[in-house]
């Protein structure tokens, strides 16, 4: 656990367009670096995972995929040298998900950049690994209680073109899912629009349009990833919609929770997303 905390595994978003050579390089020198300030059983570990990364495939997708296969968030290197006690370099980067990121650690990650930035942004590609985003959002919210002091997180989802030089030769297309403090939401009880995996998203961002020219908030609901992706699309195109009233100064924005309710007698559990104008 020592070695997976510490260890800055990943590199940062921006870095997809630097060589693989000089990421490989930069991870390897980090790591040995790490590994002297590790207890005595741990070190062998983290030097071993060293080994293994420089006999990794220079691909670039290949390199995307590993560093976020089975982490929880991609911390930039600073970040994890000042965990370990080396001297933090650099600003912080974008934070990275996939649908088999950590929740928990996810939200440490989240948590630590809004306490040192007021933001934190993370790239997803897939539903599953928004849906991993939103799921930490909520559980960074409860890290926060004691700061945020009457604000909730939101997340203001935006698209991502990730071209064919940063995905391996495909383009492809992900989200950049921006969390921050908002005034506090409270969504309805029951949802005013129900979202489903097979939703036509265009339809339900009409939707939404609609009910914001009346309302401060609409609460979407949704149960698994694909659900909440359609939720997250929705949203992105809804501002379009309403680009002429919400200018160049506002966006919409969604607060997370989870929702515990009753169907046919048995509990069950479904995402709420209330979404509403913030600025931008």
């Amino acid at each position: 656990p020592q070695v997976t905390s510490l260890f800055p595994f990943f590199l940062p978003h921006s870095s997809l367009r630097a060589p693989i050579e000089m990421r490989r390089a930069a991870v390897v020198a980090a790591g040995r670096r790490l590994s002297g300030s590790l207890p005595t059983a741990s070190a062998p570990l983290l030097l071993s995972r060293v080994a293994s990364l420089e006999a990794r495939s220079a691909s670039p997708l290949a390199a995307w995929r590993s560093r976020c296969l089975g982490f929880a968030v991609a911390r930039p290197l600073a970040t994890a040298a000042a965990a370990a006690g080396v001297e933090p370099q650099g600003e912080p980067q974008v934070l990275m998900a996939s649908a088999k990121s950590n929740v928990g650690k996810l939200a440490g990650a989240i948590a630590a950049q809004i306490r040192t930035h007021g933001v934190a942004v993370v790239s997803a590609v897939g539903p599953q690994a928004s849906y991993m985003v939103l799921k930490a959002t909520i559980i960074a919210d409860k890290y926060l209680q004691d700061t945020l002091s009457g604000k909730r997180l939101a997340v203001v989802p935006k698209k991502n073109d990730i071209t064919g030089e940063e995905a391996g030769g495909t383009d492809t297309v992900g989200l950049h899912l921006h969390i921050r403090p908002l005034p506090e939401v409270e969504p309805a009880v029951q949802p005013d629009i129900f979202s489903s995996g097979n939703t036509n998203v265009g339809l339900m961002a009409g939707l939404m349009s609609n009910m914001l020219k009346k309302a401060d908030v609409v609460t979407l609901g949704g149960m698994g990833a694909n659900a909440v992706s359609s939720a997250l699309k929705a949203t992105i195109i809804a501002q379009g919609f309403m680009a002429d009233t919400l200018g160049e100064t506002s966006v919409l924005a969604i607060v997370p929770r989870m929702n515990e309710f009753d169907e046919g007698g048995e509990k069950r559990s479904r995402m709420l997303l209330a979404c509403t104008r913030t600025e931008s």
